[in-house]
């Protein structure tokens, strides 16, 4: 059978986009200080989202050139060689950035009013930053009947056990990180060398995506055919008066019920690489052939430290936040041997 999949739309174009960058290069203490600081304003407009249409249309939404964005920040990052002598040498090196997001136009309807875009777990809307968290609220679990309760209204006060009785409200913050920072160091002393490099990222929150599978209090999916976490029976519900984070186990099965109790705080830092080693000098090599004679053992991904202690996940994820079943980066411990001729 042959179906129409997509509304068309003709007048589509390309987006735009306005930037403005500025910085400052400065070098200092006679050179041995360096670095730039600078910021940085985009407006990018004529997005390309999907509008939601009515379903009368036969199509539940059109890609337009609707939308508009801005980003700005600043930008800094330096290098300092804070002891540089004959047999000793010490630099520490770094950066950091920050990020202002929000949407600043969307399409609107006959009346004259915004058009939303959201999903089960994110809203675009006028003011608000991309990727914006819009979900129910979670209320934890009843003690007295181990029921998983949610906040009518979305914030406080009255609760239901009836999922879709709860209203969706923005949970602040976004998928996207608000800044990020970096940092490396270096020391070598007699042929003896140390190098690391680090990695930080926060302000923003990431969703666990596969809770249905793995964390959720049903013996339909997490407790019986996929290995759910050990927390569902160790930090349960069983009887009146406990309180648990994780209700009581139902049987049967439960529908996708995305909401703050899965939300987490993406703040993350990961030490990426750690390398000792030693730089044989060339009057240890006379005689040998060789020109330069390098030993060293590196780390990769030795330390990964996450804010939310909820995130049993690989806390690096892509710009729609969520968690998934993916491959996080491989830890590891090598070691070497470059030989120079």
């Amino acid at each position: 059978a042959v179906y129409t999949s997509t509304f068309g739309n003709n007048d589509l174009s390309w987006e735009t986009n306005n930037s403005f960058d500025i910085a400052l290069d400065f070098g200092i203490l006679n050179s041995n200080l360096t670095g730039s600081l600078g910021y940085y304003f985009r407006e990018s407009n004529d997005l390309l989202l999907n509008v939601p249409l009515s379903l009368t249309t036969g199509f539940s939404s059109q890609t337009r050139n609707i939308g508009s964005v801005q980003n700005s920040g600043i930008e800094f990052e330096f290098n300092y060689n804070v002891v540089n002598s004959e047999d000793f040498n010490f630099t520490i090196g770094g950066n950091f950035a920050t990020t202002e997001n929000e949407i600043t136009k969307l399409a609107k309807d006959p009346n004259g009013d915004t058009i939303k875009i959201q999903d089960s777990r994110t809203i675009i809307d006028e003011g608000q930053h991309s990727y914006a968290w819009f979900l129910p609220t979670w209320a934890g679990v009843n003690p007295q009947t181990g029921d998983e309760e949610w906040y009518v209204n979305g914030v406080d006060g009255a609760t239901t056990t009836v999922f879709n009785d709860a209203d969706q409200v923005l949970q602040g913050g976004s998928a996207l990180p608000t800044f990020t920072a970096g940092l490396n160091i270096h020391m070598d002393f007699k042929g003896f060398f140390l190098d690391a490099n680090g990695f930080y990222a926060g302000g923003h929150k990431v969703y666990e995506g596969w809770h249905r599978y793995l964390n959720e209090s049903a013996v339909g999916f997490s407790v019986g055919p996929y290995q759910g976490y050990s927390s569902l029976l160790t930090d349960a519900w069983r009887q009146p008066g406990d309180i648990a984070r994780n209700g009581q186990i139902t049987a049967g099965t439960v529908p996708w019920q995305r909401h703050s109790k899965f939300l987490y705080d993406g703040d993350w830092a990961r030490l990426r690489t750690l390398t000792f080693g030693f730089d044989f000098n060339k009057s240890a090599l006379t005689g040998t052939g060789l020109d330069g004679l390098r030993l060293y053992v590196r780390g990769n991904n030795l330390l990964t430290w996450k804010k939310s202690e909820y995130q049993a996940w690989d806390p690096e994820v892509d710009l729609g936040g969520e968690t998934g079943l993916e491959t996080p980066p491989t830890q590891s411990l090598i070691f070497g041997l470059n030989l120079k001729f």
